[in-house]
């Protein structure tokens, strides 16, 4: 299991738990910081075990206004805080790399849980998101991170695809929908109006000039 792997858990939870007994948020940076001055862990070292503990749920990783922070599983409550749970970086990156990879025709509309899953057996076979359960959590937590976008038919896609197709207006390819089509109908009308009326103002003050221009 990849919790098992991670050599400084220990150290890790304790520090997280005294960041937040100090009310400060704690993030890669006084994690790293933190053990690094007591114990001489490497920040390379605390990040890579950071990332192993996230994947194995002992350690979940919250973004918050844009931040990220990370919390002990065991004492975590997600009520007690705003924002959502990530997933580890390497977890994000295998299943966008699925879309990217099976997905790259704009015809195909998006890519199910099921053939997510197949891309990731034939990537990493002993993978813990195997299981239906586990990859579900994975790929619902990248789309509350907006960075995948679910379907009408329950296939995903990547967060800024799904935004255009859900903004894209309905018609008969190549023409206007009908609300477009009448407003520009419109607004040339309007246009053509406001021009006629300058035209017909311009005509009356040039009326009026010259008859002073008599007069005098």
């Amino acid at each position: 299991m990849a919790q098992d792997e991670a050599k400084y858990r220990d150290l890790i939870l304790e520090t997280i738990d005294q960041l937040r007994k100090r009310k400060a948020r704690p993030d890669l940076e006084r994690i790293c910081h933190m053990l690094e001055r007591r114990h001489g862990v490497s920040a390379a070292e605390v990040e890579s075990d950071l990332e192993k503990l996230v994947d194995g749920e002992i350690v979940i990783k919250v973004d918050y206004k844009g931040s990220t922070s990370y919390r002990n599983a065991a004492k975590w409550r997600r009520r007690h805080v705003g924002g959502h749970a990530l997933n580890s970086s390497e977890t994000g990156q295998l299943v966008h790399a699925a879309i990217k990879t099976l997905c790259e025709n704009e015809k195909q509309q998006g890519l199910s849980v099921r053939d997510i899953g197949k891309y990731i057996s034939a990537q990493k076979p002993d993978s813990d998101l195997l299981t239906k359960g586990r990859l579900l959590k994975v790929i619902q937590r990248e789309v509350d991170a907006g960075h995948l976008h679910r379907l009408v038919n329950g296939n995903y896609v990547h967060g800024d695809l799904g935004e255009i197709k859900k903004s894209k207006p309905v018609g008969k390819p190549g023409r206007p929908c009908k609300a477009l089509a009448g407003t520009s109908k419109s607004s040339s009308t309007s246009g053509k109006k406001t021009t006629k009326k300058s035209k017909v103002g311009i005509s009356r003050l040039s009326l009026v000039c010259r008859s002073k221009t008599i007069r005098n």
